[in-house]
């Protein structure tokens, strides 16, 4: 299967760099986690077509993305903000599905890497 996405793997190794190895794992990880809680809420305000949530989900995810190399899905998440001003319901709904999938791609492929990095420490 080929990546959609692209993923900067660079923001990871600098992270790991920054600190120490089990420093890094803890806060890559915290990362991981906190972005797919915010994944998890996007979901439920999409749902729930509630739009300053889904402004504030989509707001944290972009950060977090940044943070952990995932800058790709900035584009996807720049399309649902958008979107939350227009009144147009069935595209937003669509964004935001589109969005949640991407970021539970992503976060399996990162789970995976981490996975791998963890057994290696």
């Amino acid at each position: 299967m080929t990546n959609i996405f692209l993923f900067v793997p660079a923001k990871l190794t600098k992270s790991i760099r920054e600190f120490a190895p089990q420093r890094a794992q803890t806060i890559i990880n915290g990362a991981l986690d906190e972005f797919a809680i915010r994944l998890s809420v996007l979901e439920c305000a999409g749902k729930q077509n509630k739009r300053a949530a889904i402004r504030k989900a989509v707001d944290a995810l972009m950060s977090i993305g940044q943070q952990i190399g995932l800058g790709s899905l900035t584009d996807a998440a720049h399309n649902v903000r958008a979107l939350t001003a227009s009144s147009d319901d069935p595209a937003l709904a669509a964004a935001v599905a589109r969005l949640v999938r991407l970021g539970d791609m992503c976060l399996i492929s990162l789970w995976a890497i981490q996975d791998q990095k963890n057994t290696q420490l």
